[in-house]
């Protein structure tokens, strides 16, 4: 789970040569990407994966996941998903609608993010239901396709936001749950690993090599981190995201 692609960027961002240094890694290793959409198909045909697979994503939707991602993944023909909060488009920092076209033209797979980024678990029926189905209707006017995979803005939600996530379409729900997935996966509780700042190599290596010691360590921070973002709160939580994600950044 990436965000930015950015030198200067918040504690979830990656620099530009990081992130290509660990898609060498990747090519040189033999791994193959899959979207979400290529995961949800072998399911739906239960037809094994290949070896060594990996599903890439991207959350919120930045401009500099087309500028500096997208020619790197290009670069190895790998493909990744990029879900994206509709909302964002709107601003210098977010990707644009030609942008996110041409991600969907060459194979990339275009999911949600919501519209706004608010906590789904903080929000009425009504409001969930907005998020979710009127996001995916701006991207799929967008991409002239379906978009049926959905990332949780904070890996955030309750029972009801699957159950609505269903009734408009989705088909897949990424979560902010730390761990790997297989064919036999909740396919609405995706697991993922954010890669981040402090990820060196030596942590990138032990993350695709499916380290069991290291994933305990990063489960315990996650659950840390889930504890502060409780006592932070949805609201003020929410707000710094606003701040951070304004058109002065």
């Amino acid at each position: 789970m990436y965000h930015e692609i950015r030198e200067d960027g918040d504690p979830y961002s990656v620099s530009e040569s990081e992130f290509r240094l660990q898609m060498k890694y990747l090519y040189g290793y033999n791994f193959h990407t899959i979207t979400l959409r290529d995961f949800y198909q072998h399911r739906r045909e239960n037809v094994l994966l290949p070896s060594n697979v990996i599903v890439i994503t991207f959350d919120d939707g930045y401009a500099n996941n087309f500028t500096k991602a997208f020619p790197i993944l290009a670069n190895y023909d790998f493909r990744a998903t990029f879900f994206i909060t509709t909302n964002l488009i709107k601003i210098q920092r977010g990707l644009s609608e030609q942008q996110i076209s041409e991600l969907n033209n060459a194979g990339m797979c275009i999911g949600s993010h919501t519209k706004t980024h608010r906590f789904l678990s903080a929000l009425n029926t009504e409001e969930i239901r907005s998020e979710l189905a009127d996001s995916k209707k701006i991207l799929e006017d967008i991409i002239e396709s379906k978009v049926e995979h959905l990332s949780l803005p904070g890996g955030r939600s309750k029972k009801r936001s699957q159950q609505i996530a269903e009734e408009v379409g989705y088909k897949t729900i990424c979560t902010s749950r730390v761990g790997c997935n297989n064919l036999n996966s909740d396919i609405f509780r995706l697991c993922r690993i954010p890669i981040k700042k402090s990820i060196n190599m030596e942590a990138f290596t032990k993350i695709v090599s499916g380290d069991e010691n290291y994933f305990h360590k990063l489960q315990k921070m996650s659950r840390l981190k889930n504890m502060g973002k409780l006592m932070l709160g949805n609201k003020l939580y929410h707000s710094f995201w606003k701040i951070f994600h304004s058109n002065s950044g």
